[in-house]
Parts: structure tokens; sequence; C-alpha cells
């Protein structure tokens, strides 16, 4: 799903990629996808686009299928236990297909959000509440947020016990029955998605990000963090507890003084999604390079080794990153400057 797993850490526990091929697996053109594809465990890849469309590409290339469906996409789809796929669309709200692609029911609820799925199969998306959906398609409970006006692309995260986690108007713990268990001011509609990991929550907040205690909303120590600009996606976080920003810093939690680890600056302007995490805590980013669209960069804060630039242009602006099983990286890209339509390309250990 979004981020990885159900707190968005973006640290998955595949094998590391070399890429001493240093070659792309496949990539599909001329369509415009809004984030990264969710990744099954044999390496399919489901992604879905501003045209309306949910595609399922198997690890050698094979589109094994590409369905309508009913309105403009931009989310990454959820893939549950059970072989359903959840994605949400602008018409539609909340939708779940087979893995052949049969849509087996929707709900209008969490339209321009990433659906997220918790270990009970409970469904869960946001607008101007968080919504939590059956894996049958019911309404369990919903909780009130502010407007959802002008949001674009959300998720909540799930953290311990079940505690739901979401950003509008503040910072909002939410038990999983639908009542308040707390709420902090920090957060607002511009904020990427909280991020969880052992019990701490971050957000975003304006140029500051905060760390919170999931159960009680304390701040911790040595938090707030001052940012050189406003976070643009959330962290990604390693095995060490290093956060990984969008604008190339590095923090290190609950570490006194200066936090910055190594810093690599994006070029000024440049809007690039959160970093991907392998098994190995080597970083993989897609950073942005003029008109010729993005290239993926293993490791760029030198911490394992040196930054490896693969030097694989793909053309567009790069909206998401993932990573297989196998340790394959897929890169989805949005339309360029030049009006040309984005892509999704896989490329091989």
């Amino acid at each position: 799903m979004f981020g990885g797993n159900a707190g968005h850490t973006h640290h998955v526990t595949s094998l590391g990629s070399t890429f001493t091929r240093r070659r792309p697996r496949w990539k599909i053109d001329n369509i415009s996808p809004g984030a990264a594809p969710a990744v099954d465990a044999d390496g399919t890849a489901y992604f879905t686009t501003a045209e309306g469309r949910l595609y399922s590409v198997a690890l050698d290339g094979l589109i094994n299928w590409n369905i309508e469906l009913g309105g403009p996409s931009r989310c990454t789809p959820a893939l549950a236990a059970n072989g359903a796929i959840f994605v949400t669309t602008a018409s539609l709200g909340l939708s779940a297909w087979s893995r052949q692609g049969k849509r087996l029911w929707s709900f209008a609820a969490g339209s321009n959000s990433h659906p997220v799925i918790a270990g009970d199969g409970t469904i869960y998306v946001i607008d101007d509440r968080v919504s939590a959906i059956s894996p049958a398609g019911a309404l369990l409970w919903s909780y009130p947020l502010a407007t959802a006006s002008g949001l674009g692309g959300e998720a909540v995260a799930l953290g311990e016990a079940g505690v739901i986690y979401a950003v509008r108007d503040g910072l909002h713990a939410i038990n999983r029955d639908g009542t308040s268990l707390w709420r902090a001011p920090q957060g607002d509609s511009q904020s990427p998605p909280p991020v969880v990991t052992d019990g701490v929550v971050y957000a975003g907040f304006g140029t500051q990000i905060v760390a919170l205690d999931g159960r009680t909303g304390a701040m911790r120590p040595n938090w707030p963090q001052e940012l050189t600009k406003r976070l643009q996606a959330g962290p990604a976080v390693d095995g060490a507890g290093l956060l990984h920003f969008i604008n190339g810093t590095s923090l290190a939690p609950n570490a006194p003084g200066g936090n910055v680890v190594y810093e690599e600056r994006a070029p000024i302007g440049v809007t690039m999604p959160t970093p991907a995490i392998d098994g190995a805590d080597v970083v993989y980013a897609a950073r942005d390079v003029g008109l010729e669209g993005p290239v993926v960069v293993r490791d760029p804060y030198r911490t394992h080794g040196g930054m490896d630039d693969l030097d694989f242009y793909s053309g567009g602006r790069a909206v998401g990153v993932a990573i297989g099983k196998d340790g394959t990286v897929f890169v989805a890209t949005a339309a360029g400057e030049d009006g040309d339509k984005g892509s999704v390309f896989a490329i091989a250990p």
C-alpha cells in the first residue's frame, strides 16, 4: 500500500539492488500515474492513472490487464491478503477489485486518498472525515475532520493497538472504534500523511517536523526540528530510526543538538517523492534533472558505501518510488513540462 506499510515508513524488507545490469526491466509510456505502484510478493505491480485506469503488470513487463475505473485516480492501490485490490477515484470513491480485474464493490468516500488496510481487513480512507470500511464494503464508522476542499492525495497511518492517525486541522489520534484518543495542534490540510514507527508519530507542519508519543500525543525530547523549507512529502524511516526527507535531509530521532546527519539538496523548485528504503537500509530516490526527467539515485546519503547515480532518465516528474521483494525498483512519473505524458518503469536489480 502507500508507503510500503500501514505506518508509511517507506521501509520494506526486500533484497537490496546492485543495478549491475543498469537497464529497465520494463517501461510503460503515455500514461499519467499520480503515485507509486503497489507491488505484490511475486513482483506484479498495480498502479492507477489520471486517465482512470488500473493496471496489473507482471515482473517481466507483461500487462496482465488494464481496466476502466470509472474516473481519474491518483492513489497507490492497497493489496489485501485475501486478494482484493482497493483504489480510490474522483467519481466512485473507494472501490474493491479482484486480482482478475473484476469490480467487487464501491463506497462513496475518500476520493482523493490512498487506501490503507489494517490487520483485521478494515480499510481506511480520508477526505473531510476518516471513514472505516469493512472488507465487504460497509461503513463501520466515520470521524469528522475539517473541510477537504482542494486537497490532494492523502492517507491515514496506523499504529499500535490499531490507533489511526490523520492530519487535517491538527494531528488526530483515533481509536479503532472511531472515538478520539487525542488531538495535537500540529499539521494542516497541506501536510503530508503522518508516519508511524516504534510508537512515535512523525508529522510535517510548515517548515517543522514533529515527533509525538503515539499513545499520549506528547512531544518527544529534542523535537520539533526546523527544516530549511516546507516538507513536500513524508519522511522515510530506516531500520536505525533515521528519517530521510524530500529535501535530502536525514535526521536522527532524539539525538541531542544538531540532528542533520547528511544533506544533499534537491534543485530549487523541484518536487520529488518520498525515498524508498530496502531491507539493507539502502535508500533509493528519484531526483529530477531538468526536462529529461528523474534519475534514480541509490544511497544518496552516502551512508552505505557512496552515492550511485543510475543515469536512467525516464521523462516527466517523479511521483513515486517502490521496491519489490527481489530488489526491483519501480518509479512512476507524471507528465513533463513539454506536455508529454508520464510513465511507470521497473529497473532490474
